[in-house]
């Protein structure tokens, strides 16, 4: 499954310089989808399927992994902005805020408690 953050964050550099910044993740898994009749069923019969499924495909060792990438704004745009860049409902348009890959996320063990 893709990602994203809502909430918009800050990054602070060693001069106190801000830009704003939203996350994006990308699955390098191909994306599957349950049937509606089987997403249904397994909802009534265990609502955490997927968190198990995630739990368990970490321990057989296929760790899921995504790219990630930033979308950065100056501040200054935050006055040029047609939306309030906190809601978290709006979506900042990758054309004017092209993804800018930053690394790679794995999850490669579970927690132990």
């Amino acid at each position: 499954m893709h990602g994203y953050s809502s909430h918009t964050f800050k990054l602070v550099d060693n001069h106190c310089k801000f830009h704003f910044f939203k996350w994006h993740l990308s699955t390098n898994q191909s994306v599957k989808n349950l049937a509606p009749q089987r997403a249904a069923q397994l909802e009534g019969e265990n609502p955490d399927y997927a968190t198990q499924d995630l739990f368990n495909a970490i321990a057989d060792n296929n760790f899921p992994r995504w790219a990630a990438y930033i979308q950065v704004m100056e501040p200054e745009y935050t006055k040029k902005s047609r939306y309030d860049i906190f809601d978290i409902t709006m979506v900042w348009s990758q054309k004017e805020y092209p993804l800018m890959e930053v690394g790679k996320f794995t999850l490669n063990r579970n927690p132990e408690n």
